[in-house]
């Protein structure tokens, strides 16, 4: 069941990294941008499997962008600050690192596919703004959004099935039964 529910979330965080970014269209993309699914990458500071789900979801939405350097480069600037944020462990810095690595990484994108009509430091900024309300706003909001459900599925989700079976055998209780 854990293996059913880790790719279950890593498709689920795909989606909806992708469909944000989609439908959001207009201003995810280009030397000024609010890429408001980025929010989600707070979630590996809860869930290892976000990091893979971030990629797919980044790399399927960097299709559309028609740029081969943004598929490529776009996805590693992800996947290195979901990997990143991963080990922060902590949300005053796991911000830092999808900021930082997009706000240098994607400027570099436009550069490489021609697409930069501004300077790369104008891009710099404007990427790490865009990139900084999405993170320190959306991110912050949904990290304590979430928080009390992660923690509590956290707890139920350490009891393991066998450790509840050992524990009604202990008490003499049938299978199927429960204490009241």
């Amino acid at each position: 069941m854990k293996k059913t529910l880790v790719i279950t979330r890593t498709a689920v965080i795909a989606a909806l990294y992708a469909v944000t970014t989609l439908l959001l269209y207009p201003i995810s993309f280009g030397p000024v941008q609010c890429r408001v699914s980025e929010a989600l990458t707070i979630l590996p500071l809860f869930y290892a499997e976000a990091v893979p789900g971030l990629a797919i979801g980044c790399f399927i939405a960097n299709c559309f962008s028609g740029m081969w350097t943004d598929m490529v480069l776009g996805t590693a600037a992800t996947v290195v600050a979901a990997s990143v944020t991963y080990f922060c462990r902590k949300i005053y810095l796991g911000v830092i690192p999808p900021v930082l690595l997009n706000a240098f990484i994607v400027p570099v994108i436009f550069l490489l596919a021609g697409d930069a009509s501004e300077p790369y430091w104008f891009n710099v900024l404007t990427v790490g703004a865009g990139e900084a309300v999405a993170v320190l706003i959306g991110g912050v909001a949904l990290y304590f959004a979430l928080l009390p459900a992660v923690k509590r599925y956290r707890f139920m989700a350490a009891t393991r099935f066998s450790d509840l079976m050992r524990a009604k055998k202990q008490t003499g209780l049938p299978d199927g039964a429960s204490e009241k």
